[in-house]
């Protein structure tokens, strides 16, 4: 299950190093997409596979696309936020 997993962050970890993925509208699906072409180690019995497996992935990827979201956010618009901050002093030092 750890490998399995593994597996799975892996990718998910290259979809974002791309900071461009923030602009696909379906950046998801690419993610998903990308993990379905893997190869992970089936985790559950042949008779629930194909109704667990599925909704286990898609939870935990929906899991790190909102941590993801919220450190990205947080990473960008606190730059931004200095900027106009910096700006400002320099606007006022005029």
């Amino acid at each position: 299950m750890f490998q399995s997993f593994r597996t799975i962050e892996a990718k998910i970890a290259h979809h974002f190093e791309d900071s461009n993925h923030v602009y696909k509208l379906d950046s998801f699906q690419v993610c998903i997409d990308a993990i379905s072409g893997s190869g992970i180690h089936p985790l559950f019995c042949d008779k629930h596979r194909d109704d667990s497996l599925p909704f286990l992935i898609m939870e935990y990827v929906h899991v790190r696309y909102h941590f993801e979201s919220k450190r990205y956010k947080d990473k960008y618009l606190s730059r931004s936020s200095a900027k106009n901050m910096s700006d400002d002093k320099v606007q006022k030092c005029k």
